[in-house]
């Protein structure tokens, strides 16, 4: 075992530079989940990136298989019994505000920047070479252990509910999402709406435009923006610069026609 253990650590130092280059290839790729198109159910980028990886995997010596673009996978081993290990290729709007390019792969002070470096590029390309070092240590492990490619995991998962209807459940899993090796519990998810009456306040002469903020649902917002009508401009600015000064709040406000713009 000490043996086997010292030749993967030796071979994951020998490929270093293929998998830092594999990882960067992905995140050159802007897989953010846009209309279907003709074999490429979640859009061109998300289907680029997933052949890309089976591309990789399959220069590996890995066995592979593209389902219909929905998902895909790389494995090794035989046997009825099933290990799976869960990633997914497409990622969240890259948003504003990045110090590096979000679909650079740029290398900066010895980390990767772009957006799915961590969730879940980069663990994907760790578990396609690990995979590499088992088949060419002579490991035969009995079973097969198979990296599955899911394609839909930042929106509505159609990606894996087809994964299912084609392919074998595995008899054990763990998925390497966001914080490698592997992720004990995650947070699941939760689309609700919420609404509010709102006072006018001093003016009673002001509409509400707009409030909206964030590119989606389950990223952390990077901006919000609020759209307020009125013919009193200049006491709701009055307003709300008194409020961020007394609450060391800093936002921007702008004038537009009869409208006032708050940004964050």
């Amino acid at each position: 075992m000490i043996k086997i253990r010292k030749y993967i650590e030796d071979k994951i130092n020998e490929l270093s530079s293929d998998i830092i280059k594999s990882t960067q290839k992905l995140l050159q790729i802007k897989s953010v989940k846009d209309k279907a198109e003709k074999n490429m159910p979640f859009g061109k980028g998300i289907n680029d990136c997933l052949e890309t990886t089976l591309n990789i995997a399959e220069k590996l010596g890995l066995k592979t298989k593209n389902l219909d673009g929905y998902a895909g996978y790389a494995e090794i081993g035989e046997g009825n019994e099933l290990i799976g290990i869960l990633c997914h290729l497409d990622v969240v709007p890259e948003g504003r505000g990045w110090t590096y390019p979000p679909y650079g792969g740029e290398i900066h002070d010895g980390k990767i920047y772009g957006r799915g470096a961590i969730d879940n590029k980069g663990p994907a390309v760790a578990v396609l070479y690990a995979l590499k070092c088992l088949k060419d240590s002579g490991i035969e492990p009995g079973k097969r252990i198979r990296l599955i490619l899911g394609t839909d995991e930042e929106n509505d998962w159609q990606g894996l509910a087809y994964y299912l209807e084609k392919e074998d459940m595995p008899d054990l899993a763990f998925t390497p999402d966001a914080e490698f090796p592997v992720i004990y519990g995650e947070k699941g998810i939760l689309h609700i709406c919420l609404s509010k009456k709102i006072h006018a306040g001093r003016s009673e002469k002001v509409e509400y435009l707009s409030i909206s903020g964030g590119n989606a649902v389950n990223m952390v917002p990077d901006f919000c923006q609020a759209v307020i009508r009125t013919d009193e401009g200049e006491l709701i600015k009055e307003s709300l610069t008194e409020y961020l000064a007394d609450n060391n709040v800093k936002l921007e406000i702008e004038e537009s026609n009869d409208s006032i713009i708050i940004n964050s």
